[in-house]
């Protein structure tokens, strides 16, 4: 190794797997929060502001918050939004209303290939159309021509690192039968010069349009929202008056997730620092001959194809110290194996150059490159 590595145990650039150090391209501190002193230090005044410690039960009320609503509503390009203290919560409140209103759900495939777990308990009450097929969203809509539709998508597909065609999704949502439900996925925090997701893909966003996500994956103590219409989200909101449950967040999630919303579009956010390493790490995979997918966001899939081909490659990386993310068949379709790369900020150029050297060279030993 021609230069000293930054360790750390679990979390990092490089990290500590049984008895061998290795570069870590897998995820995990995304944006190194972990040790961004800045961060340490605005988020620990931003909690004795709250008094979290004293009343650390407290339930979310709005006026009592430092960081307004409105700040995740400007953020996500609608005028009101609901905090629920975790996605599932959120996702299993949300369903329900809308099969209780009469909506019929469509789910992209990829909510179903990724098993993400919302979507297991309605899978008897929902149809599923190819993934970005909105010529079957057309006939569905043609064949029951009385039907309301929820039809839910992802900003970031996280299997393909593709960005939702938000034009065609525009077309579609002219029908006002047509509810369109945003989950944000991996966009939030990660998509855009301010994490702000859907928002950076498109100036006004239709009235018809609902988007929900969380922070979790960068914050995990953050709570989830729903952002709509205000007209949607008060009949919802009289719908939760039946649950004898309170589905909100605790005071501490609520400011968080606010405040974290804030800090990623304040100038000490970590978010261009990621995009360049990103950037960077496409540019110089495609030129030596990988076959990337995707759209330009910090996860970088790499099409290998054959699945004992994948395992090959993934397990010759570790030898050369590479840790990345190994997705074969069922997560993705027969024949479709891909090794997926999350960069993060911590990386520097020289770990990044590390990791390509490494992966050039393995590559063209198993004829992939």
């Amino acid at each position: 190794m021609f230069y000293e590595p930054l360790i750390y145990s679990e979390k990092g650039p490089w990290i500590v797997k049984g008895k061998r150090i290795m570069l870590n391209l897998s995820g995990g501190d995304i944006l190194g929060l972990a040790s961004n002193n800045d961060f340490t230090k605005t988020f620990f005044q931003f909690l004795e502001k709250l008094d979290i410690f004293f009343y650390p039960h407290f339930i979310y009320d709005g006026q009592n918050l430092k960081v307004p609503l409105n700040t995740l509503c400007e953020l996500k390009g609608h005028r009101k939004a609901i905090l629920f203290k975790d996605t599932p919560t959120l996702f299993n409140l949300l369903v329900c209303h809308l099969l209780k209103k009469g909506y019929t759900l469509l789910f992209d495939e990829q909510f179903e290939m990724t098993k993400i777990l919302l979507f297991r308990n309605f899978i008897n009450h929902a149809h599923i159309f190819p993934h970005n097929s909105f010529s079957t969203i057309k006939t569905h809509l043609n064949t029951h021509p009385d039907n309301k539709f929820a039809v839910f998508v992802q900003t970031v597909y996280p299997l393909s690192s593709q960005l939702l065609p938000v034009s065609e999704l525009v077309e579609i949502s002219r029908d006002e039968r047509i509810l369109i439900v945003v989950f944000e996925s991996w966009a939030d925090g990660l998509l855009g010069d301010g994490g702000e997701g859907i928002k950076s893909l498109i100036n006004t966003l239709p009235q018809n349009w609902l988007i929900m996500g969380t922070y979790a994956h960068l914050l995990p103590f953050s709570s989830s929202y729903i952002v709509s219409s205000e007209n949607f989200l008060e009949i919802f909101e009289s719908d939760l008056k039946e649950y004898s449950f309170n589905p909100g967040p605790s005071e501490f999630q609520a400011g968080i997730t606010l405040w974290f919303a804030k800090f990623l579009n304040s100038e000490k956010s970590p978010l261009r620092r990621l995009n360049d390493n990103a950037s960077y790490l496409r540019y110089e995979l495609a030129a030596r001959g990988f076959k990337i997918l995707g759209d330009f966001t910090p996860l970088i899939p790499i099409l290998i194809g054959e699945r004992n081909k994948s395992e090959e490659f993934y397990n010759a990386l570790l030898e050369n110290k590479i840790l990345v993310n190994l997705l074969n068949y069922p997560v993705v379709p027969l024949g479709k194996s891909k090794i997926l790369l999350i960069p993060s900020v911590l990386h520097s150029k020289e770990d990044l150059d590390f990791a390509l050297s490494r992966m050039e060279k393995v590559a063209k030993s198993l004829d992939i490159i």
